[in-house]
């Protein structure tokens, strides 16, 4: 029996459920695991004594997005305690572009890391090197037994939408922060013309970060008028609020701009549910949305560009519903490749190749 490490360097966001994820994965294919949450980012000698000390043949690392430094000097001491180190690596510029490209190349050649797990749109794209054999695709995954489809009628009175049945809502969701494309949805709400497409809400939901929170708070201030328009659930989401979101939604918005690197699953578990979304048309995302046709894209950077794209959307939903159920659809086939079981298979192969 192998017995892995598993380290989580953050607690934000998505990580701990991919945490979960990562740690049922393992276990079922046969691994013993010893998860560990405390902060080891200033002392990685102690983090690979602590793995010695249990008889840890691996330390996997949830995200090592930025941590090149961090995990050289982690590599140098597992090197010294024949312990191999592994992680994935979710910005999606980053591990291929610039000086770091050079950085990840010799931790990879002089076995320092082991094996890079990326997202698997990536992986497509990546440079042909005898060093990239080392670095292995994953999907970005959802998974099927926590998010459930729900009714939209049923979506809305739970999420207290009140008197929007043929409304068309629209949903940001998650860790919602400025670098996001907070500022562009409420540059599209505040030059929305009601008066030609009136029946438009906008959710955001999801932990605020507090800038957001205060671009948000200023925003209603000024525009006491629009409020209604605007539905805004400030904490981290429960399963069933999140099932019920997406039930309720339209679309799913994320428009991240250009400098922000950002992995795929929100969208995946958009696509899961059938729900168009609407992004900026760069990036992994912006690629994905082109090829499949499920949703519009926009040019993040020129706001009349966004607000068109909104209109294009809302028109699709109210008077074009033949579209809507296209983009909607386009998915469908795609989808169960990213399904949890097909990410746990991932690490039981890799696993497997480990016992050999």
């Amino acid at each position: 029996m192998i017995k892995i490490l598993l380290y989580e360097p953050g607690r934000a966001g998505h990580r701990p459920v991919y945490l979960g994820y990562l740690r049922e994965s393992f276990t079922e294919a046969g691994c013993e695991v010893l998860v560990v949450t405390d902060d080891y980012k200033e002392n990685p000698r102690d983090l690979a004594k602590l793995a010695s000390t249990h008889g840890c043949k691996w330390i996997f690392v949830c995200t090592i997005d930025g941590l090149y430094f961090w995990l050289f000097r982690l590599g140098v001491y597992c090197r010294l305690q024949g312990i191999r180190v592994a992680g994935i690596y979710y910005l999606f510029n980053n591990l291929y572009e610039g000086w770091r490209r050079w950085l990840w190349r010799f931790l990879l050649s002089a076995k320092l890391v082991y094996t890079i797990f990326v997202p698997d749109l990536l992986h497509e794209d990546r440079p042909k090197s005898e060093m990239h054999s080392r670095i292995l695709p994953i999907p970005d995954t959802w998974d099927s037994r926590l998010l459930k489809p729900v009714e939209r009628v049923r979506a809305l009175r739970a999420c207290n939408i009140a008197d929007c049945d043929n409304g068309v809502v629209f949903l940001v969701i998650g860790a919602i922060s400025l670098r996001k494309g907070l500022d562009h949805l409420l540059a599209v709400l505040a030059h929305w013309d009601f008066n030609i497409r009136s029946d438009f809400i906008l959710i955001v939901a999801g932990k605020i970060e507090p800038d957001a929170v205060v671009k948000l708070m200023n925003f209603c201030d000024h525009n006491p008028n629009l409020r209604k328009h605007l539905k805004i659930h400030d904490s981290w989401l429960s399963d069933n609020d999140i099932c019920n979101y997406y039930g309720a939604s339209a679309y799913l918005c994320a428009l991240y701009p250009k400098e922000f690197k950002v992995s795929i699953s929100t969208v995946i578990k958009a696509m899961a549910v059938n729900r168009p979304v609407i992004v900026g048309d760069h990036g992994m995302i912006g690629n994905l949305v082109q090829r499949l046709g499920n949703g519009l894209t926009c040019n993040t950077s020129d706001i009349n560009m966004v607000k068109e794209t909104f209109e294009c959307a809302y028109d699709a939903y109210k008077n074009n519903y033949d579209l809507y159920s296209t983009m909607s659809n386009a998915a469908n086939d795609v989808v169960s490749n990213y399904e949890l079981d097909k990410y746990k298979n991932t690490f039981k192969k890799w696993i497997s190749i480990q016992y050999e």
